[in-house]
């Protein structure tokens, strides 16, 4: 079901997606016409900031050794142990509505980041 993902890096950006759709481990792509991305703290300084969904098809990748993945062209990849590497990586290439004016960089100042921390958060809808 529906997911919000909020990564920390350890320069102490916040960003994330959400996606109405299960994440799996298919090795493919997860089409989603709702899914977004965010920033609440990143390097360009941006106050809070969403991202829509622009290729639906390619809105998230389930994959068996690494995740959640974000995008076509990894909008936001989080790496295998990501805690412990600088192997996640951000690259806007329009499958996400990038900012005016911003480019790969704008979150976390360079392409590749180590996570700090990520949070995986399943929402419920509210059964009133």
């Amino acid at each position: 079901g529906p997911t919000i993902t909020v990564v920390r890096t350890t320069e102490g950006y916040v960003f994330g997606g959400y996606t109405d759709q299960s994440w799996n481990s298919s090795n493919s792509w997860i089409p989603s016409s709702k899914a977004f991305l965010f920033a609440l703290r990143c390097y360009a300084g941006l106050g809070p900031t969403k991202m829509p969904v622009v290729s639906e098809s390619q809105a998230t990748y389930g994959h068996t050794s690494y995740g959640p993945v974000f995008g076509g062209g990894h909008e936001i990849m989080i790496a295998n142990c990501a805690n412990q590497n600088a192997s996640s990586y951000t690259k806007f290439s329009g499958h996400f509505e990038c900012p005016a004016g911003q480019g790969h960089t704008f979150l976390t100042g360079s392409s590749q980041f180590q996570v700090s921390e990520i949070e995986v958060f399943r929402i419920e809808a509210n059964a009133e």
